[in-house]
């Protein structure tokens, strides 16, 4: 059986030659030495590379080799794949029936904000709703609270790389939530939850104007990726531009 090998973080240098069209920065994270793991086949003269980043998997390298087809092989768990088209027939075929496929959708990277928008946004919030910076108390309530918001997840580097906001109701409950996913060299990754009964109130769109104007202060680069259509909009919406939609796998080995 093939064992990828994990990379230590003096030798993720070896698999900066992978993973130069996936459009989805989450990948560069573990890149980067900031949270995952990057596996390669061999670290002398690696032929595939596996970035593991929560439940996403992003593979590159070379999909025609029996090396390719066993680390497929060995993959555990359920796993979201994010690969490009080179790898498309060898992952339908390893997975078969237990494979879904689905989309997301990349949003640009190169956005010009217009900050006075931004801050309109957040100024039209209805005044019962306050936003919050994510210190280290609304951390931990975050980390003690079950909810479809709070269940958004959080790493364990979050108080050392994180940035992020809360809308607060009357009730001091949290009812929507934007924080960086992921975090590389100048940048984040925005993941966004806003509890589905205070949804068209303008609270995504309010903590989504925080925390990119946060970003842009600090001169770092607030990325966005959609799973969703909505998520497009709202993107659209604070300023970002519509680039492409790409495919992803859903496979399920618990069988």
């Amino acid at each position: 059986m093939l064992k990828m090998k994990l990379l230590e973080e003096e030798d993720l240098k070896v698999a900066k030659k992978f993973f130069k069209e996936i459009k989805f920065y989450m990948a560069r994270t573990a890149l980067e030495g900031y949270m995952g793991n990057v596996r390669v086949d061999n670290i002398d003269s690696p032929t595939i590379s596996f970035v593991e980043f929560g439940n996403f998997l992003y593979i590159d390298g070379n999909p025609n080799s029996e090396i390719a087809k066993q680390a497929l092989k060995d993959i555990k768990d359920f796993k979201v794949i994010i690969a490009n088209e080179n790898w498309f027939e060898l992952i339908e075929k390893t997975f078969s029936s237990n494979l879904e496929k689905g989309s997301r959708f990349s949003i640009k990277k190169d956005t010009k904000f217009d900050k006075r928008k931004l801050n309109e946004f957040i100024n039209l919030l209805d005044k019962k709703y306050q936003i919050k910076s994510i210190d280290k108390n609304l951390y931990k309530k975050i980390q003690n609270t079950n909810s479809y918001v709070t269940n958004l997840k959080m790493s364990d580097n979050y108080e050392k790389y994180g940035i992020g906001y809360c809308a607060i109701n009357e009730k001091d409950e949290i009812v929507g939530l934007v924080t960086s996913n992921a975090v590389y060299n100048k940048g984040i990754e925005i993941n966004l939850k806003v509890d589905e009964n205070y949804r068209r109130k303008g609270i995504a769109t309010a903590i989504s104007s925080k925390i990119i104007l946060d970003c842009l202060d600090k001169n770092i680069y607030p990325s966005w990726d959609a799973a969703n259509m909505n998520s497009v909009n709202l993107a659209e919406k604070l300023g970002y531009e519509f680039d492409s939609e790409y495919r992803i796998y859903k496979v399920n080995k618990d069988y």
